[in-house]
């Protein structure tokens, strides 16, 4: 396995920070789930994986259910930063 960057994820973040159409939003949030689960982060401690993937379930919930606004999209933004900053084994 190889190690790189959860671009995918930050990709899908991304692209739910600047849909205008609400209706994709929650398949969105959908695919960041299902590529969340995938990801396996390169540490020694096992609750950096729960702490990610729970960061980015919350991050985006948050997201949606405050329609936007921007201090969400600013969480957003941190998180994506956070995420260039950590490697994960991918294929």
């Amino acid at each position: 396995m190889t190690k790189g960057k959860p671009e995918k994820v930050i990709k899908l973040l991304n692209k739910l920070i600047t849909e205008k159409d609400d209706s994709k939003k929650g398949n969105i949030q959908l695919e960041i789930g299902q590529e969340t689960q995938k990801l396996l982060f390169v540490s020694d401690d096992i609750t950096v994986q729960a702490f990610y993937s729970k960061l980015i379930q919350l991050g985006t919930k948050e997201y949606l259910e405050s329609n936007g606004s921007e201090m969400s999209k600013e969480n957003i933004n941190t998180l994506i930063d956070k995420l260039n900053e950590c490697l994960v084994y991918t294929n």
